[in-house]
């Protein structure tokens, strides 16, 4: 009895409860009545559940795992999230978590008008690149990674190239690498789990990479702000 009392106390938990808020990425404001879907990294189904007061919510995510967090709401196109569980119960941090608005994808494709994919219909990856630095935990002050290059995989292998912007933010027809601006979109993917490698031309001579993982929901976003890159 002892040893079966004991393997209870040292279980591993399965699922574990994840608390945030989910805003409206333009108005910063928090959203009630927003669908909430948590799935696990192969694209499993674990639960639903909808925002409350001032966006709050509370739902439960695979422990020890990757997991995909997906919100929708009239108005606003689905927006999906990459998140990663202990194995204890987390919070997402202030500001993180959000939808965007349908006129905010529209202008996000106006932004990029000269890339030949920006009006493809489809989900979009976009984001923006910059350098991890162990001694800054704020990603918006961390350094911006020029000369980047960004391809979405999907499940089959199929490659996806990237738009970027100049230095004065403005769209290129046939822009290989990130500029000043840091940023990138891919358009037209496809739905559900995606693969995303971010090479980073460091030197002349030195190069290194990071991959992530996606999940692409159908006719919406998912955001990488930041896709991080470190030295080698």
């Amino acid at each position: 009895m002892l040893a079966i009392l004991l393997a209870g106390c040292w279980s591993i938990p399965t699922e574990v409860q994840l608390s945030g808020t989910v805003l409206d990425h333009y108005q910063g404001s928090g959203l009630s009545g927003v669908d909430i879907e948590v799935d696990d990294a192969l694209d499993t189904f674990i639960s639903d559940g909808l925002s409350g007061e001032g966006g709050a919510f509370d739902i439960k995510v695979p422990a020890s795992q990757s997991f995909y967090l997906t919100f929708s709401g009239e108005g606003f196109v689905p927006t999906a999230f990459t998140g990663l569980a202990g194995a204890s119960d987390l919070v997402a941090p202030d500001g993180v978590l959000y939808l965007r608005s349908v006129d905010e994808l529209a202008a996000l494709r106006t932004e990029f008008s000269a890339c030949p994919t920006a009006q493809e219909a489809g989900p979009v990856v976009e984001g923006i690149v910059r350098v991890y630095l162990p001694v800054d935990d704020d990603p918006e002050t961390l350094p911006i990674a020029t000369e980047a290059t960004v391809t979405v995989y999907d499940v089959d292998d199929n490659e996806f190239a990237a738009c970027y912007l100049d230095d004065d933010g403005a769209s290129m027809a046939d822009g290989t690498a990130t500029t000043n601006s840091g940023r990138f979109a891919v358009f037209g993917v496809p739905e559900g789990p995606l693969s995303v490698r971010v090479q980073w031309q460091m030197t002349d001579t030195v190069q290194t990479e990071s991959w992530y993982i996606v999940r692409a929901p159908a006719e919406g976003v998912a955001p990488m702000y930041p896709a991080w890159v470190q030295s080698p």
